[in-house]
């Protein structure tokens, strides 16, 4: 399909390339051709030559209107065209092209670092679609944050009508794309500051008001009196009749330049918002949610693309204030009094409806991240939400590697008061499966196919600890960091039932004995406390706790196969404490004497 769409995009854009060439001419061609037209009619008759002029700029007007939608077409045909490339590669897992959200990353998060939801190469750049603010945050906020079994259904319902409606997903993300590729946009930080900023504004009490008819008032007057001075006095005294509008001017500076500072800047966004808006706006849904959504655009007969529109025109006006000739300009008309009035106008009337129409568009924005990544894994499966306490998944995988090269694994995991102590050599996949558990429990709790044939869960709380870094800044060594999880992930199994801990070789920052025993202590205080998860570790006398708590601990492991100076890893789970050993082979392999 995106081979597809690459070679029409590509006809098409040679087509419009050819007619903007054209327009091109036909605009220079017809400001001559009209100047010639109008100088014979001033010939003729002043009146027909005045006459002429109105014409000529409304047809002109109209050339270049037509001519600007033109170009819009193509910077969305070019923003189109790079997606589909990109959709190309990400086939081949590569994602660069998509936004990372370095920016969630967060240490104190239960799992989001060890579960590679952000950064390079992770889950968010693999799906996110997103070019809002807005939308981005909702999307990292459903990868760190669960959602309810009803709103997971209800998600699973948009996505599988979004996943077919290739065109109205890629439009969404190539408007937000190609406004923000306009030269008058800034980066991404400022923009985030300026979105806060303008937030803050709309929270906030109204604080300036003008008569509107009296700003036309004055300008009638103040024209006139310019006029009248110059025809009795002199040029030079004629300025006496903004006397008055400079005093204006002067006595609300303060309060315009406040409204300038809290707006200014903010017409790219707002633009930007607007055109993503109109698109769902016009788009038709079959899913409750999905219209539900698109109707708190047009809430109480008000459309939200047209006053985010309109705003964005005022703020754009308004920047205008400190402009040389914005300056004169307001000598006449009191512009900034006009559109900072406007401005506010503005926010009474739509301050109660705005943050619902971001969170609408960040919801169409996420969702339509979640079903582009279904529509690019046709073989993933939707999972089903159950009452009983276990995991049960069919060939389940890790979504981050490469199909050709990913195992899949079968799993029944208990998340009441069960361990599986994960044995086995060094590379042999115990650290990955974890990660492939970890991932697609929260693929499933955001209403998200999942890396598998066949996923079934109840709804559960994840904490892990599986990397765990030093802190120079906190002077605390890995191991230290590592017991500071530790404890974290006990207090949150005692606290909530249904919690599912995914831990990676516990206490390897020590020796043998002190690992052992402390692990041992840590697991039987996690069955007391009726915990459930998954712990890897090479401890293999750990797997004999089996004896002491049948019911309760399960042991599995991943086996490698030495035939020679070779290693040979399926990464297939199997039951029972490993009985393979890698690791001086591995040192020989890379030429370390032993």
């Amino acid at each position: 399909m995106y081979e597809q769409r690459v070679s029409e995009l590509i006809l098409q854009r040679i087509k419009w390339q050819g007619q903007d060439r054209w327009f091109n001419l036909v605009r220079l061609g017809s400001f001559l051709i009209l100047l010639i037209f109008i100088y014979f009619l001033f010939q003729f008759h002043w009146g027909a030559g005045l006459a002429s002029i109105y014409f000529a700029l409304f047809g002109f007007y109209k050339l270049i209107d037509t001519h600007n939608k033109l170009k819009d077409a193509l910077l969305l045909n070019n923003q189109l065209l790079e997606l589909n490339k990109a959709e190309l590669k990400v086939q081949e897992y590569d994602f660069s092209y998509f936004d990372e959200g370095s920016e969630y990353l967060d240490a104190l998060h239960p799992y989001c670092n060890d579960l590679d939801l952000f950064g390079k190469q992770s889950l968010y750049q693999m799906m996110s679609r997103c070019t809002s603010i807005p939308g981005k945050n909702k999307l990292a906020s459903l990868l760190k944050n669960p959602i309810s079994k009803e709103k997971i259904e209800t998600y699973q319902d948009c996505n599988r009508e979004l996943e077919n409606n290739i065109e109205f997903r890629q439009v969404l993300f190539a408007l937000g794309k190609a406004n923000r590729v306009d030269k008058a946009y800034r980066n991404e930080k400022v923009d985030k500051k300026e979105l806060d900023q303008f937030l803050d504004w709309v929270a906030e009490d109204r604080n300036f008001t003008f008569s509107i008819p009296l700003v036309f008032l004055l300008f009638l007057v103040t024209t006139a009196i310019f006029i009248l001075l110059i025809v009795k006095f002199s040029f030079t005294i004629s300025f006496l009749a903004f006397i008055f509008s400079a005093y204006l001017m002067f006595k609300n500076n303060e309060k315009v330049s406040d409204i300038l500072a809290k707006t200014a800047k903010n017409s790219q966004f707002l633009k930007n918002y607007s055109k993503i808006i109109l698109h769902i706006e016009g788009t038709n849904f079959e899913a409750p949610h999905l219209r539900r959504l698109k109707s708190q655009f047009s809430e109480e007969n008000i459309s939200a693309s047209k006053e985010l529109r309109q705003l964005a025109y005022y703020t754009r006006q308004l920047e205008l204030k400190y402009n040389f000739f914005g300056i004169l300009i307001n000598l006449f008309f009191l512009y900034d009094h006009y559109y900072s009035t406007k401005i506010e106008d503005w926010k009474e009337k739509n301050k109660s409806l705005l943050l619902s129409w971001f969170d609408a568009m960040a919801d169409f924005e996420a969702l339509n991240s979640i079903s582009t990544l279904a529509y690019n894994n046709p073989d993933w499966e939707y999972p089903h939400t159950q009452d009983e306490k276990q995991i049960r998944a069919t060939a389940v995988g890790h979504p981050l590697i490469h199909a050709d090269k990913r195992i899949t694994n079968d799993l029944i995991m208990p998340t009441l008061n069960h361990i599986k102590i994960v044995t086995g050599s060094n590379m042999g996949g115990k650290s990955t499966f974890l990660r492939t558990v970890g991932i697609n429990v929260v693929l499933a709790q955001l209403g998200s196919k999942v890396c598998a044939s066949e996923f079934y869960f109840p709804l559960i709380d994840m904490i892990t600890s599986i990397r765990t870094e030093d802190n120079l800044s906190e002077n605390t060594s890995s191991f230290y960091a590592e017991l500071k999880r530790l404890k974290i992930i006990i207090d949150a199994v005692k606290e909530q039932e249904n919690t599912l801990f995914l831990l990676d070789e516990i206490l390897k920052g020590t020796n043998s004995n002190d690992r052992h025993k402390g692990a041992k202590a840590i697991i039987k205080q996690l069955l007391n406390k009726h915990g459930a998860g998954l712990i890897s570790t090479h401890d293999l006398e750990l797997g004999n706790l089996v004896t002491e708590h049948p019911d309760q601990i399960e042991n599995i492991c991943f086996e490698v196969e030495v035939t020679g100076d070779e290693l040979s890893f399926d990464y297939k789970l199997r039951k029972g404490i490993s009985k393979s050993f890698n690791a001086t082979q591995l040192m020989r392999n890379i030429g370390i004497d032993i």
